[in-house]
């Protein structure tokens, strides 16, 4: 097993990067079609895009050209990026946005609070959905200050339309006082780590009643 740290900095450093997360895409468009053929609800799978898949048009190209071809039913896609990727390229990570919204997938800003957040992102990026930084939501419980900052992100992003969702909830404390604060979503290991995909598939079919599968 290799470590995956180690792993991703190999692949980037080999430019190897963009080719494994465009099967990784595939991959995910291929499992689809078979969730969808066993008449699954559609759930929403998050995918991190890599920064030359958000800035470069020949690589957003290329993953729209996979999704075209696998005719997946874009209701269950999201693409996840973060704020460090579009600081020194905006206007091409908003063309390229705009391109993956208009093929009706879901964008979410990754991480938000970790980068150089700017009011601009919420104003051009053609943006579905928020997830704040599991920094701010580790120090719920003893900091009233991430509490306010973690207040004041969902209702600044549910005033511009925005969906909310919390990273790294691993506590039924986490999750009950982020349901008092107004958030729309959840994710961390207080509902499930990191499955296998026929784990995911019987995780799904147990019908487990909780507000999102990530």
């Amino acid at each position: 097993m290799v470590d995956t740290i180690k792993f991703l900095t190999f692949a980037k450093a080999n430019n190897l990067i963009d080719k494994i997360n465009l099967y990784v895409i595939e991959s995910v468009c291929e499992s689809i079609n078979e969730w969808r053929l066993k008449n699954y609800k559609p759930i929403r799978i998050a995918i991190n895009l890599t920064e030359n898949q958000v800035v470069s048009y020949s690589k957003a190209n290329e993953v729209v050209e996979v999704i075209k071809s696998k005719s997946v039913d874009s209701r269950w896609l999201e693409f996840e990026i973060t704020e460090n990727m579009i600081i020194e390229n905006f206007e091409k990570a908003v063309t390229n946005l705009n391109l993956y919204k208009g093929l009706g997938i879901t964008v979410s800003l990754d991480d938000f609070g970790t980068g150089y957040s700017s009011l601009n992102y919420f104003k051009k990026l053609a943006l579905d959905s928020i997830k704040i930084d599991r920094e701010f939501i580790e120090s719920l419980m003893f900091d009233y200050k991430d509490r306010i900052i973690v207040k004041t992100i969902i209702d600044l992003s549910h005033s511009f339309g925005y969906s909310v969702i919390a990273e790294g909830v691993e506590n039924e404390y986490q999750f009950e006082v982020l349901k008092k604060l107004g958030c729309d979503a959840f994710q961390g290991f207080y509902f499930s780590r990191p499955l296998p995909k026929k784990d995911f598939e019987k995780l799904i079919n147990k019908k487990i009643k909780q507000e999102v599968f990530r």
